[in-house]
């Protein structure tokens, strides 16, 4: 079957189930040409509840699939890879979670970066976007919080608010954004001046 009749297809079939189709920035282009909408993953869960339609299809990551769900549960959510994880999210599990909480009992806040599997966020006490953590720690009456999974958030917020921050784990992060070293920045910078 030649692309356009596989995208035909793929068209028919979202009107015949009334489905929306989801696609993270990071999926390849073939499947955004049949995507509804295109962008970050809380961004496209939100853009899912603006619209009717009763199956939503998300193309990301486990922890996107989920949080379109929670935010969408009366609707049908699929993922075509159940099984595909994100670095940052599966860098913290509930086990690991449920130790640290142990370890610092006075300590009350547990705060997670949306880009977390829902097991996990039932654990929290605040869900944050990478926009709001800042807003949303330098609120807290407390001086210490646990922080997770993003490693790189958290020294970013421990070093805005001043505040002690527990990261859990010490060292999650995303392979993907990893790459992008201060070294890489200053070169396409160079390569590509005011862009």
């Amino acid at each position: 079957m030649g692309s356009k009749d596989l995208i035909n297809e793929v068209l028919a079939l979202k009107r015949e189930r009334n489905a929306v189709i989801l696609a993270h920035n990071y999926m390849d282009y073939d499947v955004q040409v049949v995507a509804d909408f295109i962008g970050d993953s809380y961004d496209l869960a939100l853009k899912a509840m603006e619209t009717n339609a009763e199956v939503i299809v998300f193309a990301g990551v486990r922890f996107m699939a989920e949080q379109a769900k929670a935010l969408n549960y009366d609707r049908v959510v699929l993922a075509p890879d159940p099984g595909a994880g994100c670095t940052i999210a599966d860098a913290l599990d509930v086990d690991t979670l449920r130790r640290v909480k142990e370890e610092y009992p006075s300590v009350p806040p547990v705060v997670l970066y949306v880009n977390s599997n829902a097991d996990v966020k039932a654990l929290a006490d605040y869900i944050v976007t990478s926009s709001t953590a800042i807003k949303v720690i330098r609120r807290l009456s407390s001086d210490v919080v646990i922080f997770g999974p993003d490693s790189n958030l958290a020294d970013y917020v421990a070093y805005m608010t001043g505040k002690r921050i527990i990261k859990v784990p010490p060292n999650g992060k995303c392979v993907v954004h990893a790459n992008y070293t201060v070294d890489v920045v200053r070169e396409v910078r160079t390569k590509y001046p005011g862009g």
